[in-house]
């Protein structure tokens, strides 16, 4: 049986009187692709961010990677993340970056030396359709772009967990496919995908599973769904107040950068 890479627990998020997660409780596997899905609003970005340790469970517990949420050292952080590959809706990029300089820092956070860096980088830009692309600067760039800058950051570290916050919201059908072909090939060499979208339809047939995140009006029983789909319940109000992406995400990668870079001296 395939080892477990996130076990959530009976999981809480509540911001005051807003609960967008509520009592919810699932595994995945390596080498298993997830499809999260659900109402605008109701969720899915919660649990990612939940599963990634960027908003921590008010209530229950996330085992990611083998570290626990809440409770994990700094240092057990630091050895997850670097496994995990992360888009979030809001595209986080760093906007004194060009795209190519955006990609070889996550590289560079998880031990590439500059040239493999270079290389590896130019080569997701390129296959992401943004061989015209490598040194422009993010506020030259569409949003499909951005997502597709975001997409190749994910992709090139090579993780084994990848959490993916509606990653093809702003592609187009053709990218959306060569980005799915690759998400693809991560799972069959044991990478687990979890993933939000609203492309249900498209999508679903390349996941091993499903979960929908349901308000609890929804929950009514006897209610048809595919068997491979579980039910997560929601609250039905989203909270206003988020951590920034962009502040958790670059103090994530300058703390990997520096811990490498310690790692190196010594």
């Amino acid at each position: 049986m395939a080892s477990t890479t996130v076990r959530v627990c009976d999981v809480t998020v509540a911001f005051g009187n807003c609960r967008p997660l509520d009592h919810v409780s699932f595994e995945c596997h390596a080498g298993e692709w997830t499809l999260v899905y659900g109402p605008s609003g109701g969720g899915k970005s919660t649990l990612l961010r939940a599963i990634n340790g960027l908003c921590p469970p008010t209530n229950g517990t996330i085992w990611t990677l083998g570290t626990c949420i809440p409770g994990r050292s700094t240092a057990e952080a630091r050895r997850a993340w670097r496994q995990i590959g992360t888009v979030l809706q809001e595209i986080a990029l760093f906007e004194t970056k060009s795209a190519l300089e955006n990609v070889e820092l996550a590289l560079r956070a998880v031990g590439r030396d500059a040239k493999g860096a270079r290389r590896e980088a130019t080569a997701w830009l390129e296959r992401l359709g943004l061989a015209d692309k490598l040194h422009e600067f993010p506020c030259t760039l569409s949003g499909g772009q951005s997502q597709r800058v975001a997409l190749a950051r994910a992709l090139a570290v090579n993780p084994r967990l990848l959490l993916l916050d509606e990653p093809t919201s702003a592609l187009d059908q053709h990218t959306a496919r060569i980005a799915m072909a690759a998400l693809k090939e991560f799972v069959e060499h044991g990478t687990t995908v979890i993933m939000s979208s609203h492309r249900v339809d498209e999508i679903a047939r390349l996941c091993d599973r499903r979960i929908e995140i349901s308000a609890p009006e929804d929950d009514a029983e006897g209610s048809a769904l595919p068997k491979d789909t579980l039910r997560a319940r929601r609250a039905p109000v989203r909270p206003t107040g988020t951590l920034s992406s962009m502040t958790a995400l670059g103090a994530r990668l300058r703390a990997l950068a520096n811990s490498t870079g310690d790692e190196r001296r010594r």
